[in-house]
């Protein structure tokens, strides 16, 4: 569970910038605003993925899902799919 909150250094009509992720109370996590990869409200809690830390799967039509994957499990998927 994330949640995001803008920056000052985040101003309109500047390129990038830079987010503050509330973790857990007391914690956070700063990030630049183009490894934001997608924000999803999950009842209570905001979920956020960056770009390039995260492997994910995706379903095509008529599914349209998109499952992340652990780096732990990625051996798993690629044999299911007969990689190595």
């Amino acid at each position: 569970m994330r949640k995001t909150r803008k920056s000052a250094s985040d101003a309109p009509g500047e390129g990038g910038g830079r987010l503050l992720l509330h973790l857990a109370p007391g914690l956070r996590q700063a990030i630049e605003s183009d490894e934001l990869h997608f924000v999803e409200a999950k009842g209570d809690d905001t979920e956020v993925r960056t770009r390039g830390a995260d492997w994910e799967l995706r379903l095509d039509p008529p599914v349209n899902v998109v499952l992340p994957v652990s780096r732990s499990a990625l051996a798993a998927l690629w044999a299911a799919f007969g990689e190595e």
